[in-house]
């Protein structure tokens, strides 16, 4: 007779950070984090799920229309800024960083990955620009 052994399968939760990333297409788990489009963005968004989002623009850029609930942490601040404890309130959840183009979400994500390896940072392509040419909602 034989036998079948199933082995369980961790949540994601209990994942490590590399092995999270391994299971997302177009991340690189070497960088630390992972990519998105505005288009899932706004689908998780759409579907009510609880989403973190973070636009590392200057202040000026931020009030002339953002992603709704993103909170405002400029590049040239996110390290200090993760130094600080600002991010540990999403230690266990997926923090989608903006900016306008992709350039400095990407550096933002590089720098935070650094400061906090167990949280999992998603790069948000194509950026504000691209949310708004898409024709999604803006906050003011």
């Amino acid at each position: 007779a034989r036998t079948c052994t199933f082995a369980r399968r961790p949540n994601l939760q209990s994942r490590s950070k590399k092995s999270f990333w391994k299971a997302r297409a177009g991340s690189d788990p070497a960088d630390g984090f992972g990519e998105t489009t505005v288009q899932d963005l706004q689908a998780k968004i759409g579907a009510g799920q609880d989403v973190v989002v973070v636009d590392v623009r200057e202040p000026s850029e931020y009030t002339q229309g953002h992603v709704p609930g993103a909170t405002n942490v400029p590049l040239g601040t996110v390290v200090d800024a993760a130094k600080q404890g600002r991010f540990d309130v999403y230690a266990d959840r997926e923090v989608h960083v903006i900016c306008q183009l992709g350039g400095r979400s990407t550096k933002a994500c590089t720098a935070l990955a650094q400061e906090l390896p167990d949280t999992k940072l998603v790069n948000v392509k194509g950026g504000t620009a691209e949310w708004m040419q898409a024709g999604f909602q803006v906050e003011k």
